[in-house]
């Protein structure tokens, strides 16, 4: 049986924030208390399909950072 890829997603110093396995959900929640579960596919080390759109892992990090959205898996 093969072994489901992980998902990591990385801050600036390579530190990993958060994993989950290709195919996982990611739950965000923003300062207004909204939250929203979003897809995740594995697409390379660096990059991953988040409900159908192409992110570098980093810069996904970065941008919840700067839009002061939290994230967990799901």
């Amino acid at each position: 049986m093969s072994e489901k890829r992980m998902i990591h997603f990385k801050n600036e110093e390579n530190g990993i924030e958060v994993s989950i396995p290709d195919g996982g959900m990611l739950r965000l929640f923003s300062e207004n208390g909204d939250a929203q579960c979003v897809l995740c596919r594995y697409v390379d080390e660096n990059h991953t399909e988040i409900d159908g759109v192409l992110y570098d892992t980093k810069d996904f990090i970065r941008r919840m950072k700067h839009n002061k959205i939290s994230y967990a898996p799901a």
